[in-house]
C-alpha cells in the first residue's frame, strides 16, 4: 500500500470560530463544533489570512454531494450566522 494522498488537518483561526460560534449563540441555533475534511478554499486560505467555515445541517448529513438538500430555513440561519459575525468583526 502506498499513500496517494496527503491533507493534514487545517485548524481556523480560533478568534473567527469564537466570533461565529457567538453568531449562533445570539441568534439562540444549536451549534457545534466539527471537524471537516472536505477540501474548502478556506483551507488553502487558512495559512495566509484568518479563516473560518459555517456548515449548515444538510439532510441525512449528505454534503458535497449531488444529493445534498437543505432548507431554506437552514439556509437562512446560516446567512444569519454569517452577518452576525461580520458585524461582530467590523465593529471590533
Amino acid at each position: 500500500m502506498r499513500s496517494v494522498w496527503h491533507s493534514p488537518v487545517v485548524e481556523f483561526d480560533a478568534e473567527l470560530v469564537e466570533t461565529i460560534r457567538n453568531g449562533a449563540i445570539g441568534l439562540g441555533l444549536d451549534h457545534i463544533d466539527i471537524v471537516s475534511s472536505a477540501g474548502h478554499d478556506a483551507l488553502l486560505e487558512a495559512h495566509r489570512i484568518p479563516t473560518a467555515v459555517i456548515f449548515t445541517p444538510c439532510r441525512n448529513g449528505i454534503s458535497h454531494n449531488e444529493a445534498e438538500r437543505i432548507k431554506p430555513e437552514q439556509a437562512e440561519a446560516g446567512a444569519n450566522v454569517l452577518v452576525a459575525a461580520v458585524r461582530q468583526v467590523i465593529t471590533e
